[in-house]
């Protein structure tokens, strides 16, 4: 799954005033923070800093020379939500299992009661394509929320 990193580097500084930001520089993680001497600085994993200044215009250069981009904390959060709220997991009737007994009840309508009258051939189509379905909301699910418990893990 691709993320859209921002280089908003005015609404970086702003963040990084209140919080820690990670961001990356190429395949380098670094955050930007605000650090103990009033300043806000891009530090690596390592400590190496790769700018630390009081001035926002210094800051800006700083990102735009090393090319920083950086993720809008919240927006894993409110994907995996949006995930949530197309598979109706906070719902009675989660899409995955609306789909998994409409799949079930048009096999048993096909293959146990034997119907092939109209249409017979759009049901299992249709049957088909809700278990692939299933599979890919699956996978997603899958994908999301383990990339969300490791960042707040």
């Amino acid at each position: 799954m691709n993320y859209h990193f921002s280089k908003d580097y005015s609404l970086l500084w702003e963040l990084a005033q209140k919080q820690e930001v990670i961001c990356v520089i190429g395949r380098k993680l670094l955050k930007a923070q605000k650090s103990n001497l009033d300043t806000t600085a891009l530090v690596s994993g390592s400590g190496f800093y790769y700018s630390e200044t009081d001035n926002i215009s210094h800051f800006i250069e700083a990102c735009e020379y090393y090319k920083v981009q950086f993720l809008i904390p919240g927006e894993v959060e409110e994907l995996v939500n949006m995930v949530h709220q197309l598979t109706g997991n906070y719902s009675p009737f989660p899409t995955i299992d609306v789909l998994q007994r409409l799949s079930d009840a048009i096999d048993t309508l096909l293959h146990v009661y034997g119907y092939d009258g109209h249409g017979y051939e759009v049901l299992q189509a249709c049957a088909e394509h809700a278990k692939e379905r299933i599979e890919v909301f699956r996978q997603v699910q899958q994908e999301l929320l383990k990339k969300y418990e490791v960042k707040n893990g």
